[in-house]
């Protein structure tokens, strides 16, 4: 960062440290000063002889100050362990380290600051300050052009302000007796778009000559001035003050005169007059404020500034907040250092309530914003173009003066779930033209300006990338901004549902087993078996197409081709047609009448057919089930509207499975069903999933796939009553809400 006269102006009141060396007291005298980069050195001189504790802290902030985030890191690295470390200083090391790219480490040493500082307005950015230092980076790209003006020179000018056909700014160009001054200078704009400007000359207020002064603010008609000037070396002590005048009848300034609220005792400078001319803010290190530097306000009332009021805590910091400006809207922009941004000093914009709060403030970004300090912001109109102050890079040296220009058509863009037309927050979207990658606000919407026609991508975890031409010709006629929708295709996988029947008879089969099975990349399905009523439920991976297989002993084998998940539709629907061969043999009896094969361990126990479900309760049968086998109750449990079984349910399936490890003939069905609250098809989709869960947990305990039919019923197969629309308690509906397997065949 560097010090232009009026910040280094601030800094001459901390106090020195006494009873060091000339070597430390010097370096302590430059750093107070100011002048970083001649203490630095110096503060190395003194830790490499002896390791002195407020030598590491200041040579931390002076790299910190600088703009130096990778020596900073390193030094404030030293500082975290010693008993002189601060809150502030583990927030400055978080900042170096977010600086320096190393995003998840500053996160910790935000949430180690955060533990002793919890009520920090800051804190949501803080804690999600990785995403929000990409997102600032990528704010305006391609939206904003940004110029440097040919006018600056190798030393500093800064805070352009707007006045009759040119702008006035402050320089420290002129030079004393070897010491550069900031005045203030005038120069004439002939063309903005041409950035044709004339030759900067002084601006005619008298100035003292061993004085600083500026940046200055007018009124709407140009007629009165408020402007920052130091303070006489007479006085008690160097401080900056604000002084205003008018402009009188024979073109020249009245006497100058200090505002009231100016004090001996702390600084007032950087005025910035709102459009009416009732309001005055300004910056100051007045005693009360939340940190070195703050934003105050005046208001004028008949003719007399009242007492300063500190803006608060949502906009001041422990850091410095400084060139205040307001826009022709009424738009409060000002700098700051101690908000989450991308260099030392980055513009920010905030807006007054109706109840006369200010909103939390907002990063300009990039290209408004950069590594280095950015200030002294001012606009020719609403928001389209103006003047801002940056000492970033390729620039003529130190802080210079550019015009920005923002281009192309506005364009507000909204990304949402082609299922529900919900917003997407937080979605991505990918502009080809330029390889921008900007992102969508909680709502999913993002507000940008579109230059040429370009394609834009919008994508989000979980969902299909779905791309879209736009051109600023696209706006009606008549109209400013241009809307567009992308609808985002969730990527979660489609289900195909169908009935198998006998060709002969018609009749719905049960037991057949279906699989799909793909030559491409996609993965093949689980088998599934058609229920009684012979109807299945197969999940189809997005963008795939398969194979469907049925097979029945008894019935000819079919293949069926092509079916594709593709399209925005989530469930297909297919029936399947199976032809008896000639010599069929019947198909085996249920369960009931089944004769079951004893195992060995049945033989030794002596164990009757009734035994080996004695550890289950019979569940309730419903009047709709046709099925004569005996149904049993698991008692599994699930989380609302998903398909994983909760920990406490894995003793119930192990009860299952050593009843089919010792019974290896057994086949059975796993059936999920649900009570008839909620959507029907939903219902027999998420009871599927839930059975499917079942399944593939026996699976893993080693029990052969093919034995384990999954069934979801859905709200079909009701164990009483409670129907839609029916009243009915709740203990009721949790009879419906059940899970159960049945022996299908040996």
């Amino acid at each position: 960062m560097k010090f232009w006269p009026l910040i280094a102006v601030f800094l001459l009141s901390l106090p020195s440290m006494q009873g060091q060396s000339s070597r430390l007291s010097k370096a302590d005298s430059y750093f107070s000063e100011g002048k970083l980069e001649a203490a630095i050195p110096l503060y190395h001189q003194v830790l490499q002889r002896q390791d002195v504790p407020h030598a590491k802290i200041n040579l931390a902030e002076a790299y910190y100050g600088i703009g130096d985030y990778h020596s900073a890191a390193n030094w404030f690295a030293l500082v975290m362990p010693m008993e002189e470390c601060q809150p502030v200083h583990q927030l400055k090391y978080g900042y170096a380290l977010l600086h320096s790219g190393k995003c998840e480490t500053a996160i910790r040493w935000f949430n180690i600051y955060l533990e002793q500082r919890p009520f920090d307005p800051r804190k949501p950015d803080l804690l999600n300050a990785c995403d929000k230092y990409q997102s600032l980076k990528n704010k305006s790209k391609g939206q904003v052009e940004v110029v440097h003006l040919p006018f600056n020179a190798p030393s500093n000018d800064f805070s352009p302000v707007l006045y009759r056909s040119g702008l006035v700014f402050t320089s420290d160009r002129y030079q004393l007796e070897g010491q550069y001054l900031a005045h203030l200078y005038q120069v004439s704009l002939t063309a903005a778009d041409t950035m044709v400007y004339g030759t900067p000359k002084p601006f005619d207020v008298e100035t003292p000559q061993n004085l600083h002064e500026g940046p200055a603010t007018f009124n709407a008609s140009g007629d009165e001035i408020f402007f920052t000037r130091t303070r006489p070396e007479s006085q008690a002590r160097k401080k900056l003050e604000i002084r205003t005048g008018r402009l009188l009848p024979q073109g020249t300034w009245s006497a100058l005169y200090p505002l009231t609220f100016c004090s001996d005792e702390y600084a007032v400078a950087f005025p910035a007059l709102s459009p009416e001319g009732d309001r005055l803010f300004f910056a100051s290190d007045m005693p009360g404020g939340y940190g070195g530097i703050d934003i105050y306000v005046s208001v004028r009332i008949n003719g007399a500034w009242g007492r300063p009021i500190n803006l608060g805590p949502v906009i001041n910091t422990p850091g410095d907040e400084l060139y205040p400006y307001v826009s022709p809207t009424g738009d409060l922009y000002f700098s700051s250092n101690g908000l989450l941004g991308l260099g030392m000093l980055d513009l920010f914009v905030t807006r007054e309530g109706k109840d006369g709060t200010w909103q939390r403030p907002e990063n300009l970004g990039a290209p408004f914003n950069s590594a280095a300090d950015d200030f002294g912001l001012a606009m020719m109109d609403a928001t389209e173009s103006g003047y801002f102050t940056s000492n970033r890079q390729g620039g003529a040296g130190g802080d210079d003066i550019y015009f920005f220009r923002r281009s192309g058509r506005i364009a507000a863009i909204d990304v949402l779930d082609l299922t529900n037309g919900m917003p997407v927050p937080h979605a991505a979207l990918i502009d080809t033209q330029n390889s921008d990658t900007l992102q969508t606000n909680a709502n999913g919407r993002i507000v940008l300006r579109v230059p040429s026609c370009t394609t834009l991508t919008g994508w989000q975890e979980g969902f299909f990338p779905k791309s879209v031409d736009i051109c600023p010709d696209d706006v009606p006629n008549g109209a400013d901004t241009l809307f567009l929708a992308i609808a985002l295709q969730p990527d979660i996988p489609q289900s195909l549902k169908g009935v198998v029947f006998d060709r002969t008879s018609g009749r719905p089969l049960e037991g057949v087993k279906i699989k799909l099975e793909s030559d491409g990349a996609c993965a093949s399905s689980d088998l599934v078996y058609a229920n009684g009523q012979g109807r299945f439920t197969l999940e189809l991976q997005n963008e795939c197409c398969y194979n469907i297989t049925a097979i029945l002993e008894g019935y000819e084998h079919i293949t069926q081709q092509s079916v594709c998940a593709t399209g925005p539709n989530r469930e297909q629907y297919i029936n399947l047609f199976l032809q008896p061969r000639s010599n069929a043999m019947p198909v085996s009896s249920p369960a009931d009448s089944m004769t079951f094969a004893e195992s060995p361990d049945d033989q030794e126990a002596g164990k009757t057919k009734a035994d080996l479900f004695e550890n289950f309760e019979p569940s309730r049968p419903s009047s709709r089930d046709t099925s004569t086998a005996l149904a049993y109750k698991l008692n599994v449990y699930y989380d609302v509207g998903r398909s994983s079984v909760q920990p406490g349910s894995v003793s119930e399936l192990l009860k299952l499975r050593d009843l089919l490890l010792k019974n290896p003939s057994l086949v059975v069905e796993i059936s999920s069903h649900t009570d008839a609250n909620g959507n029907a098809v939903t219902n027999e989709e998420l009871s599927q999933r839930r059975a499917n869960a079942i399944v593939r947990y026996l699976t893993s305990e080693g029990i052969d796939r093919a034995r384990l039919i999954p069934v979801g019923y859905g709200e079909a197969l009701l164990t009483n009553d409670c129907s839609d629309g029916v009243d009915c308690p709740e203990w009721m509906h949790q009879e419906n809400r059940r899970t159960e397997f049945r022996i299908i065949r040996q």
